[in-house]
C-alpha cells in the first residue's frame, strides 16, 4: 500500500471503482486520485478486494500495447537459426 501511494504521488493515479472495506464501508469513490495522503485511512481497514484491482495509472503500459510491439517485433526481426 506505501508503495502505491509514493508512487501516485509521482504519476495519476485515479480509483476506477470504490475501494471498499472487508466490512463493506466505502474508503474511496470511484474516480478519486489516490495519494500518500490517503495511505493511514486505506491501511487501517481490510480491504474488500487488492487495492490495484481498482486503480488506474495515467500512462500505464497495457498488455494490448506490450502484445502489439512484440508482434512489431517478431515480425521485423529475421527468423532464428537453427
Amino acid at each position: 500500500m506505501r508503495a502505491v501511494t509514493e508512487m501516485a504521488d509521482q504519476r495519476v493515479v485515479v480509483a476506477q471503482a470504490a475501494i471498499h472495506s472487508a466490512t463493506g464501508i466505502k474508503l474511496v469513490d470511484k474516480g478519486v486520485r489516490i495519494d500518500s495522503r490517503l495511505y493511514e485511512r486505506l491501511v487501517q481497514h481490510t480491504l474488500l478486494e487488492p487495492v490495484d484491482t481498482h486503480l488506474f495509472v495515467e500512462g500505464a503500459i497495457t498488455s494490448s500495447e506490450l502484445m502489439s510491439t512484440a508482434r512489431e517485433m517478431l515480425q521485423s526481426a529475421p527468423p532464428p537459426e537453427r
